[in-house]
């Protein structure tokens, strides 16, 4: 995406009132390496979820949050 040069984009999980620009792919980049990073090294989807709002704790989308860590971890099945 970031290769198009994009002047606007519309994330899907965005808070009301965030820029809507290149940064914020690159953002939704970063947090996806630094949950993949994270997740070998959380003993549980709690110490997951603690690491991530650690990392990003202005971060939106806690459902989603919980849900990916409960996944990640082995605690839900995803279809």
């Amino acid at each position: 995406m970031q290769a198009l040069h994009p002047t606007t984009v519309v994330p899907g999980h965005a808070l009301p009132g965030e820029v809507a620009d290149i940064d914020s792919a690159a953002y939704t980049v970063e947090y996806i390496r630094s949950f993949e990073s994270e997740t070998p090294k959380a003993g549980n989807s709690t110490a997951l979820i603690d690491a991530m709002k650690a990392l990003y704790p202005q971060a939106g989308g806690v459902a989603s949050l919980d849900i990916s860590a409960a996944v990640a971890k082995g605690d839900m099945k995803w279809l």
